[in-house]
């Protein structure tokens, strides 16, 4: 029987007590925003910690290496864009286009998509378009800076992520008495 932390690693005890605890903490400090501006506030910085935090508990090293020049990569390009363009939000701040929470969370979603498997990335995607919704309801983006921000994050894993792959070697001692070996088996 398979448990349920390898059927859905996203969901380990210890992933999900320390990312329910960093929501409240986080949310501790936005008293003048909506519940719903910092649910998605939380959520841009949850899903992609979540996608690192599996990837050290699966101990895919390689994932983990991906995710950060997906992800980084990602961000940089946002960030460029916010800063050469600088259009005027709906609220009227600066740097709207495009959403960097966004892009963070559809990073994070697409990455998990193109290295695991859509039917692991389908509520990680139902979160990312949380944050976008969060983001124009709240009026800090318009509809394409969020639809925007959802595509580079997405190109960016694309380039960056290929699937994974478990380790299909095995390594068995073998004890009796007067004797030692070791077992070598090898699934391809």
């Amino acid at each position: 029987m398979i448990s349920r932390a390898k059927k859905f690693p996203f969901l380990s005890k210890k992933a999900l007590v320390a990312l329910i605890f960093f929501a409240f903490a986080t949310t501790s400090f936005a008293r003048t925003k909506s519940d719903f501006e910092v649910t998605g506030d939380v959520l841009q910085i949850l899903l992609p910690v979540s996608v690192a935090t599996t990837n050290i508990y699966l101990k895919d090293y390689q994932g983990l290496k991906q995710f950060t020049y997906a992800f980084g990569s990602s961000l940089a390009t946002t960030y460029l864009l916010k800063y050469s363009i600088n259009r005027k939000r709906p609220d009227g701040t600066d740097y709207s286009f495009p959403s960097g929470h966004t892009n963070a969370a559809f990073s994070a979603a697409s990455f998990i998509q193109f290295r695991y498997g859509w039917k692991k990335a389908i509520p990680a995607y139902i979160l990312a378009s949380y944050v976008g919704y969060s983001r124009v309801r709240a009026e800090r983006h318009y509809q394409s800076d969020v639809y925007a921000g959802a595509l580079i994050g997405i190109c960016f894993s694309y380039l960056y992520a290929t699937p994974y792959k478990p380790k299909n070697l095995l390594v068995s001692p073998i004890l009796q008495k007067n004797y030692l070996s070791v077992s070598l088996t090898y699934r391809y």
